[in-house]
């Protein structure tokens, strides 16, 4: 609902802050029935849950105690919603940044009047400009930027605000990479130091709203079931315990003393070395067996969990509605090769992982697969035209190569890779030899169609005309489409 302005600068059709929907309110999709080996570092609370609110809208029409205004640091940046918010304010807001508030270091907030707006206050804080060199820095100012405003509020007593994304787009920040930082630190804040605080609102455009609905998942979970589901696909880096970025390169463990102070003033410099030496050797054998015995047994475990999970999968998608995920064209059976092996393609750039609900892709696709893996097989996957976004988070990736039925990966004979690109390479270079080392030697980067086609009859090949067009712009070449491949087959 758009704002009008009246004679005198107060905007009109405000918004209520009950009438907007919660988290805690949206609908929670189904999930297989998973144990996490331990207790999940953000636990289902519904409380939490109804202080959220993802929506979509003009901020300056929201009657809420404040709100925030992302901008740089001379306070001059006049993106569409800085735009508004001075448009409705007035002029003395303009006042008040020139004669008291100056200039705004990156990952700070200040506070000033709402005036004409709604809102009693305007937090206003400075996002860092996107850098991928120095991204520890960068991911740290960004959370300070969202913690420093939340803390302003609740030394004012807010009861409500909301925030638009402070990972401005002209700052180039990767939305999704932002999404993170904003949902954990709101959910540390509400968590351990939020007294006065009831509703939080995060206002997002069409394109963060279908990003920030899937990552919200991972911090603000709504069941226990979906609890479960969300700590198997955190990301490795979930901040300490106020959503700060932790930096594993820079962590020093200290270890326990083996002495008290007193002890210490007795022992020689030849005692010290003495004691080091002897708390080096190897330890009691039958405790090295019994630790080995334990190992053991939690991989048997694991292995019995990963099992149950893939079953839950493949029961899931017989009562899912999966026409989304058809139409996608993404996964499907292209032909054999020239051994007469099924061919398995995927098109990443028909895959926008951040707009699906990969849980129940990834039970469909397994419910299609589970009969062709019963043979020897290869896959090959498209990254032509794929861009971050559409790429599923690596940890949900791994969780679902280790869950796959064992014939997945003993029947598995070639792993093509087309058009790959630097960070891509990176990346299954890092998955290869921290998760699945026997896929190293399977794996194969095709730079060019023509090379693929070496291993794949033309009469059997089927992929998109775009993918040939390309490749064409791509090495200059005329690789033209097979007359079978006008339609790729659903599996």
């Amino acid at each position: 609902m758009a704002a009008s302005i009246d004679p005198l600068g107060v905007a009109k059709n405000l918004i209520e802050v009950s009438v907007l929907k919660t988290w805690h309110e949206s609908i929670v999709p189904s999930y297989p029935d998973i144990q996490p080996s331990k207790q999940s570092p953000f636990q289902y609370c519904s409380n939490i849950n109804q202080k959220l609110v993802l929506w979509t809208g003009d901020i300056t029409t929201l009657k809420v105690d404040a709100i925030v205004n992302p901008t740089n640091e001379n306070l001059s940046v006049m993106s569409p919603i800085n735009q508004k918010i001075f448009e409705i304010a007035g002029p003395s807001l303009h006042r008040d940044i020139r004669d008291e508030i100056g200039k705004c270091a990156t990952g700070e907030s200040k506070l000033s009047k709402g005036y004409n707006l709604p809102s009693r206050y305007v937090i206003h804080t400075v996002g860092p400009k996107y850098n991928p060199r120095y991204l520890s820095a960068v991911e740290n100012a960004l959370y300070r930027s969202y913690r420093s405003s939340l803390l302003i509020a609740g030394e004012y007593k807010v009861r409500s605000i909301a925030i638009p994304t402070v990972h401005l787009h002209q700052r180039g920040f990767p939305v999704s990479e932002g999404a993170h930082i904003a949902l954990r630190t709101v959910r540390r804040y509400l968590e351990h130091q939020s007294c006065t605080l009831e509703t939080v609102i995060l206002i997002l455009d069409d394109t963060e709203m279908e990003i920030y609905k899937r990552l919200a998942v991972l911090y603000f979970p709504r069941s226990n079931e979906e609890e479960a589901y969300a700590f198997e696909n955190l990301p490795e880096d979930i901040g300490n315990e106020f959503g700060e970025p932790t930096i594993k390169e820079r962590s020093i463990r200290i270890q326990d003393k083996i002495v008290n102070s007193e002890d210490e003033k007795t022992f020689t410099k030849s005692d010290s070395a003495a004691f080091r030496a002897f708390s080096k050797m190897a330890g009691d054998h039958d405790i090295a067996r019994s630790e080995l015995i334990q190992s053991k047994s939690k991989k048997t475990s694991q292995l019995q969990q990963n099992a149950k999970r893939y079953q839950t999968w493949l029961k899931l998608a017989r009562t899912l509605d999966t026409k989304d995920i058809i139409k996608l064209k993404a996964l499907y059976k292209s032909g054999v090769d020239q051994y007469g092996r099924s061919v398995i393609v995927f098109i990443g750039n028909n895959f926008p992982a951040h707009l699906t609900d990969l849980n129940k892709a990834i039970s469909y696709y397994a419910y299609l697969m589970d009969d062709m893996v019963d043979n020897d097989y290869i896959a090959i996957y498209f990254h032509t035209l794929t861009n971050a976004e559409q790429r599923p988070p690596a940890n949900f990736l791994k969780l679902v190569y280790q869950t796959l039925d064992p014939k997945y990966h003993k029947n598995l004979k070639a792993f093509y890779v087309v058009h790959p690109s630097w960070w891509l390479k990176w990346s299954f270079w890092s998955f290869c030899t921290f998760t699945a080392p026997e896929l190293k030697s399977k794996l194969q980067y095709i730079d060019d169609l023509k090379d693929l086609l070496k291993f794949i009859p033309r009469d059997q090949f089927s992929i998109p005309q775009y993918l040939f067009d390309e490749n064409r712009k791509m090495n200059g070449n005329s690789v033209t489409t097979p007359n079978a491949a006008s339609q790729p087959d659903e599996l």
